[in-house]
C-alpha cells in the first residue's frame, strides 16, 4: 500500500466511477482499477462495491477511506510546513464557500491570491452551509465562508 494507491481509491469513491477517477488522475481505467484490486489484496476484503451502477465503497471502503483522507491531508501538511520552514510558500489550498460567498465573493479574491502566491494552488468548494462546515470540520477544506442572513456572515477556520 502506498500514498498514490491512497490518493487513487480516494478520487474513485469521490468520483463514483472507475473511469472518471482514471481522467481525474490521468491514467487509464484498467490501471486505476488494478491499483483498487492491489488494495483489496492487500487488506484482504473488497473495499469496491462494483456490482451497482455506481462504484460505491463498502464498510471496509468507507473506513479505509476516511484514513486515506486524513493520510493524503497529513502528506499536505508536511510538505507545507517543511516548505513554510524553508520560507516557502506552496501546495493546495482547498477553501468552501457557500452559494454566494462561493459564486461572487470568493472567485475575485482567489484570483489575487493566486497572483500573490502563485506557488500555492487553491481550490474551492461551493456547496450549502452544512456542507462546507461539515468538509472543514472533516479537513477537507481549510477554510470555509457561509453567509447565514443579510446582517451575519460566518467564517470557518479547521485547526
Amino acid at each position: 500500500m502506498d500514498l498514490w494507491q491512497l490518493h487513487i481509491f480516494c478520487r474513485v469513491v469521490e468520483c463514483k466511477s472507475f473511469s472518471k477517477a482514471a481522467e481525474a488522475v490521468h491514467l487509464s481505467q484498467p490501471t486505476v482499477s488494478s491499483h483498487i484490486k492491489d488494495l483489496e489484496e492487500h487488506f484482504k476484503c473488497l473495499l469496491i462495491d462494483r456490482l451497482s451502477r455506481e462504484a460505491a465503497p463498502t464498510a471496509a471502503g468507507r473506513l479505509l477511506y476516511d484514513y486515506a483522507r486524513r493520510m493524503l491531508a497529513l502528506r499536505s501538511e508536511t510538505e507545507t510546513a517543511l516548505a513554510q520552514h524553508q520560507g516557502k510558500m506552496h501546495g493546495p489550498l482547498v477553501v468552501g464557500g457557500s452559494t454566494i460567498p462561493g459564486g461572487y465573493l470568493l472567485p475575485r479574491v482567489i484570483g489575487k491570491f493566486k497572483l500573490r502566491y502563485p506557488e500555492i494552488r487553491p481550490a474551492l468548494i461551493i456547496a450549502d452551509t452544512q456542507r462546507i462546515v461539515a468538509g472543514v470540520l472533516r479537513g477537507r477544506s481549510r477554510w470555509g465562508w457561509s453567509v447565514r442572513t443579510r446582517a451575519r456572515r460566518t467564517f470557518f477556520r479547521s485547526a
